[in-house]
């Protein structure tokens, strides 16, 4: 008995590479919704996945080939990339939180702690130095390895078949055929975005992106991804940029609004009074990344309106920028693309949550 996840980039790869069984496919797709994520497998689990005339050991095969595959990985298993990412991404967030309280303790006990506190010998600096000295390590080791990573996930690169690249930044697990759908996790090409894009300049003909940018450091990240789309679009080439309308939202708040927000509540009960936002302005806030829980990377950084946007838009070399509307873009190729987004087509009150933005690359004369 095991506990086994699907591994949808591997499974993606290999069941077009080879001939594909009507078990297969039931084997498969017991792990296709999120609450069927995990599963522990057992004899009757075989049973359950035949259609009443296949032999126990058939299914017991076609599991082991799948597990060979590395199409269904054991939880916790090397190939496991999403179960490791997530213990990854919980002590990251468990140290955050420790490093955020030392700073408190630190910055009142100073020289007393540096005088009376011993751990294993050594005192606070020391402790500190140590621990920064083996993070840097390993951010170090990290860096050396980027490149390898970087080559293993751009087999996941797809072309249209006049042989363009369209690029969806920030895809989540939408998968859009035809289109190289990148994100940190979920994705066909998994890329930490503070990266450089490891696309070739001049390269890619439409680049879309919803709700990502928010998620990145005003005054870093944002900017450098920013530059990057700026230096990978072709001449003449169009990114789409999709964002939270915080103009809006501040807007509905300054005309006191209850309605606009009572109905945001109803829509994303995960950012209602429950998850701790029970005010109208704590809502603001946490779209605008004001309202941030610690060691909450990945939340909202910054909220923009369009003249913030075209801004940084315009400081990364863009000078043709276009304010649009959801499913307005004047692009066949980009119009589609708000529909595979959890979040742009949502309105409150008939106030539209997302503010749509395209920018497009100019033509050397």
């Amino acid at each position: 008995m095991a506990v086994l996840r699907l591994n949808v980039q591997r499974a993606r790869k290999v069941l077009v590479s080879r001939a594909v069984t009507a078990l297969d496919l039931r084997m498969v797709l017991a792990f296709k919704e999120p609450r069927d994520a995990e599963r522990v497998i057992g004899d009757d689990f075989e049973q359950t996945l035949g259609d009443g005339n296949t032999p126990r050991e058939e299914a017991r095969r076609t599991l082991e080939t799948l597990i060979a595959e590395e199409v269904l990985v054991p939880v916790g298993d090397a190939a496991d990339m999403d179960g490791a990412c997530a213990r990854f991404g919980s002590e990251a967030s468990t140290l955050a939180q420790v490093v955020e309280a030392l700073a408190g303790d630190l910055g009142a006990m100073g020289a007393f702690a540096q005088r009376e506190v011993r751990i294993d010998g050594e005192d606070p600096l020391a402790v500190l130095s140590s621990v920064r000295s083996k993070l840097d390590a390993l951010r170090k080791g990290l860096g050396d390895a980027r490149a390898r990573f970087v080559a293993e996930q751009m087999q996941g690169v797809v072309r249209t078949a006049e042989g363009e690249l369209f690029v969806h930044l920030g895809s989540g697990t939408a998968r859009v055929p035809g289109w190289t759908n990148v994100d940190l996790t979920g994705g066909d090409v998994r890329l930490n975005l503070c990266w450089e894009l490891p696309f070739a300049d001049a390269s890619v003909r439409y680049l879309y992106s919803a709700h990502t940018l928010e998620h990145f450091d005003f005054h870093t990240a944002a900017r450098r991804l920013v530059k990057e789309i700026h230096r990978v679009l072709a001449p003449g080439g169009t990114a789409r940029i999709v964002v939270p309308d915080i103009g809006a939202f501040v807007r509905q708040y300054a005309a006191e609004n209850k309605a606009f927000f009572r109905e945001y509540d109803r829509t994303r009960p995960e950012f209602a009074g429950p998850a701790g936002y029970r005010t109208d302005l704590a809502k603001v806030m946490r779209m605008a990344g004001s309202a941030v829980k610690s060691g909450w990377f990945f939340e909202h950084k910054m909220g923009y309106d369009f003249d913030t946007l075209a801004d940084i838009l315009r400081r990364a070399g863009f000078s043709t920028i276009e304010r649009s509307e959801y499913r307005g873009s004047r692009h066949e190729a980009l119009r589609g693309m708000d529909d595979h987004s959890a979040s742009t087509g949502f309105s409150y009150e008939d106030v539209a949550n997302s503010l749509f933005v395209e920018a497009t690359k100019e033509v050397s004369t």
